[in-house]
């Protein structure tokens, strides 16, 4: 029962602090998307991830990005401070993933965070923070980009550690943030281990179908991704690699969609899938599409990707056009 004689009071920094975290950073994988998202939009053509107890015990990521100064490397650490925007009109023209500057703030207050950096014409900077304190900041390598470390993920928060999934899962939902950034950034190199066991060694290459079609083999699998047929169109700058009728999969988890090389997770995109796939599907059979769409920066809403301003547009159009290309790809397949 709530005690109606409380006092209404101000939550202490520290209170403050962790429940913004939360908001950020609710399991491994959270962190992984943030400074995987922080690397790209540094420059980087090469991203290593280093996973251990399930991103419990360790996660590491390091780039060869432009880096950060050692000036600004506390900076970095504090709540809303990025190098993304300097006004509320710059969301306009928003062109990187990260902007609201809650990332490295919102790690560091709920882990041992390590972050060393070099950016030339800088010195080589390391900073060690813990529960979101800076305990100290030294000299470090002079290796082009920044190498971010953090341990021992929720130790101040251990209900919040509690609450998460078995090793399996987290492992699932950190692989899952590597495999879609993959897919949206062929341009981009990834190696990712686990436990020490390598996992996934992408290297860059140029963003054109064939190589898409390789890195969703590496991905997806090779049988998978020889039957899908690639689709270019105009409108939306949409292009995609779906599942022809004879060639329908047993799982429901092959479908990745992206705007603006944003990961989207949108039950509008997912439904005109399936209505275009729907009269010639069986029940445990499930169409594999991997779908890109490019708005203007200005017609949607970065903090919620798919809330384009007139998304019953796109799903109308989408599903006249899956309509017709899944009977055009079924046909291209049978006349094979």
């Amino acid at each position: 029962m709530v005690n109606s004689l409380k006092k209404i009071a101000v939550l202490d920094k520290n209170t403050i602090d962790k429940i913004a975290a939360g908001e950020v950073v609710e399991r491994p994988s959270s962190v992984v998307k943030e400074l995987v998202e922080n690397a790209i939009d540094a420059g980087a053509t090469r991203i290593n991830i280093d996973i251990e107890n399930a991103g419990k015990k360790l996660i590491r990521v390091n780039d060869n990005g432009c880096g950060i100064k050692e000036s600004e490397l506390k900076l970095a650490l504090l709540r809303h401070s990025t190098s993304k925007i300097v006004n509320f009109e710059d969301l306009e023209t928003l062109n990187t993933f990260g902007f609201r500057g809650e990332a490295l703030f919102s790690i560091s207050a709920v882990s041992k965070l390590t972050i060393s950096s070099y950016q030339e014409g800088s010195k080589p900077s390391r900073l060690y923070a813990e529960g979101g304190k800076i305990i100290s900041q030294s000299s470090a390598p002079a290796l082009q980009g920044t190498t971010a470390e953090v341990k021992d993920l929720f130790f101040n928060t251990p209900a919040r550690l509690k609450f998460l999934k078995t090793d399996s899962v987290e492992r699932s939902h950190l692989l899952l943030v590597v495999e879609e950034t993959a897919l949206a950034n062929l341009d981009i190199g990834f190696q990712v281990k686990i436990d020490g066991a390598l996992i996934y060694n992408f290297a860059p290459v140029k963003n054109e179908p064939e190589n898409l079609r390789k890195r969703i083999a590496q991905i997806i699998g090779k049988e998978t991704a020889e039957t899908l047929h690639f689709i270019k169109e105009k409108d939306f700058n949409f292009c995609a690699y779906i599942s022809p009728i004879n060639k329908l999969c047993a799982s429901r988890n092959l479908q990745y969609f992206f705007v603006n090389k944003r990961p989207v997770n949108c039950k509008i995109l997912q439904q005109a899938i399936f209505k275009a796939y729907q009269p010639y599907r069986a029940s445990n059979r499930y169409p594999c599409a991997i779908v890109y769409l490019t708005l203007p920066p200005s017609d949607f809403d970065v903090n919620n990707p798919i809330a384009y301003k007139d998304m019953e547009e796109i799903d109308k159009w989408l599903l006249s056009k899956y309509n017709r290309l899944v009977k055009d790809v079924t046909k291209y397949y049978e006349a094979q």
